[in-house]
């Protein structure tokens, strides 16, 4: 998020430095082209001056053949086509789970996002996300070391809508 803040502050130098950064960083190869595609983004800006030129887009698009042509020929046309088309809230993996679980949730577009956890009672226990996200698939960790075993509910509100699951913590 840091990184695109940058290019749309026209800061390029700056969005390069920290999406090296993230290359440097990252444990997954899909972090590592995320990381060359924010690269290629920044070096088609400054070399044209915000319009982008040939060998860059070239570049870019070498970056997503790679990553999203499946031996078929069939690549998106599009990054947007590579965003998820739904917001969705998936179920909590493990669970039952002691004490840590993964939620994972899609976003189909930037959005002010609150991810909450609930008991049984309906109580909220902690937030685990509260802001504007950008689209994309998320995943965050929750930590129930501090709670007591039992059913609990996380919630995902963005745009007046409301996903709710259920998951169980075993101690």
């Amino acid at each position: 998020m840091k990184i695109a803040t940058h290019i749309k502050g026209k800061r390029y130098d700056t969005a390069r430095a920290l999406a090296e950064e993230m290359k440097a960083e990252a444990l997954t190869e899909d972090e590592i082209t995320l990381a060359e595609i924010d690269i290629a983004i920044c070096d088609m800006m400054t070399a044209g001056d915000g319009k982008g030129t040939n060998d860059y887009m070239d570049r870019l698009s070498e970056l997503l053949i790679g990553k999203y042509d499946k031996g078929n020929g069939s690549v998106p046309g599009s990054v947007t086509e590579i965003l998820p088309s739904e917001n969705k809230l998936y179920q909590n993996y493990p669970n039952p789970f002691n004490p840590v679980t993964q939620i994972k949730f899609d976003l189909a577009k930037t959005a002010d996002v609150k991810l909450s956890i609930y008991n049984i009672a309906g109580q909220k226990v902690i937030e685990l996300a509260n802001g504007v996200i950008n689209a994309g698939k998320h995943s965050v960790e929750f930590d129930g070391s501090k709670f007591n075993s039992g059913v609990y509910f996380y919630t995902l509100e963005t745009d007046g809508s409301t996903i709710a699951k259920k998951m169980v913590l075993t101690k």
